[in-house]
């Protein structure tokens, strides 16, 4: 189990609870991604916007274990959050369309295909612009708007796939 206590320097301790996060919904334990975001936001202050990925993945994990409730809950606190901290914030832009297309989400109770257009317009606006382009190596270990693209496709997500689906997907969209 992850051992994450005071002494842990704060940038240390948030990348670790991100990876050990995203691997456990990599691994599809939903449940176990979810509470080791939970415990590790009590822990660490955020630092280089780590946290807000944090945020976001614990929605994701909440709609895959279909907590839509607990996801609209979390949807709400995201919306804040950013909002107070848009002069900190990296990528802010590219939270602001990811937050937005979870609040669609939310309004049509999750079911994807009834607001596939609209997400499409928003993921559109995320790749159409580089600056809001996913980054291997930042705070959003797996791009958010690859899974979300892969349920409106009704596709399993699987990371390597995603990230290689990205890679040539970007690829196709500047050799336009």
């Amino acid at each position: 189990m992850l051992v994450i206590d005071h002494k842990t320097p704060d940038f240390i301790a948030v990348q670790t609870i991100s990876l050990s996060a995203h691997a456990h919904f990599i691994s599809k334990n939903y449940k176990t991604s979810v509470k080791i975001i939970e415990n590790g936001l009590r822990l660490v202050k955020d630092k280089e916007g780590w946290n807000h990925y944090l945020f976001l993945l614990k929605i994701v994990n909440l709609i895959s274990m279909d907590l839509f409730d607990s996801a609209d809950f979390e949807i709400e606190k995201f919306r804040k959050r950013i909002e107070r901290r848009k002069n900190l914030t990296f990528n802010y832009d590219r939270l602001v369309l990811l937050k937005r297309i979870f609040v669609v989400l939310s309004k049509k109770s999750y079911r994807f295909e009834l607001c596939s257009n609209s997400i499409q317009r928003l993921l559109h606006q995320i790749w159409s612009n580089p600056e809001l382009h996913w980054a291997p190596g930042n705070s959003e270990l797996i791009p958010i708007d690859m899974w979300i693209h892969s349920k409106i496709s009704k596709s399993d997500f699987n990371y390597l796939n995603g990230i290689s689906r990205y890679k040539s997907f970007y690829e196709s969209l500047h050799s336009r």
